[in-house]
């Protein structure tokens, strides 16, 4: 099955995504951490005036902006191919629109602004500029380590899918994934 959104966190080996508190934004591994262009292309919108939405004991989501995206980047990647990066940290785009981007530029932060129960990076590729009304596209990841994800178990009961060649192109949930060039 290919998945046309991800939603990336980071986990220790017993499946956590955070040490400390769990209502406290930098406890979790992925806060504050680098954003990087996933594609070149040219940002057409970037939206930067959200603070983080507040984590609940419970774990719902608790949206503290007017859009759910929170701050975000929107890069136009070929025509009818846009991505979207979402949850950003505000004060944290170090882009705007306009502005050309490289593979692997670093854009802007991990944080925990818009629709969101804990800190993470929401991406997807869109066929149009509209979020709401663009459909969206498949993934294909290129130069990618995909692994079973040490303590996945713990936070999501269903079984892993196996590592395959389709999981070399496309991501696939309890992944822990990297970069082959880092």
């Amino acid at each position: 099955m290919k998945c046309n959104a991800h939603d990336f966190i980071i986990i220790d080996e017993e499946g956590k995504s955070f040490s400390g508190s769990r209502t406290n934004h930098e406890d979790y591994y992925c806060y504050g951490k680098e954003v990087l262009a996933p594609a070149d292309g040219e940002v057409v919108e970037a939206s930067d005036k959200y603070p983080d939405s507040a984590i609940l004991e419970s774990g719902e989501a608790n949206c503290a902006a007017r859009d759910i995206r929170g701050n975000y980047v929107l890069i136009r990647h070929a025509d009818r191919e846009y991505s979207l990066l979402a949850h950003l940290k505000q004060g944290s785009i170090r882009v705007k629109p306009g502005d050309a981007v490289k593979r692997g530029q670093h854009i802007a932060n991990c944080g925990n602004s818009g629709n969101t129960s804990e800190p993470h990076l929401h991406f997807h590729v869109q066929e149009g500029r509209s979020f709401y009304t663009s459909a969206g596209l498949p993934i294909h990841f290129a130069d990618i380590d995909a692994n079973p994800a040490p303590g996945y178990a713990a936070i999501d009961p269903r079984p892993i899918p196996p590592v395959s060649e389709l999981s070399k192109r496309f991501i696939m949930r309890g992944q822990n994934v990297s970069n082959k060039n880092s």
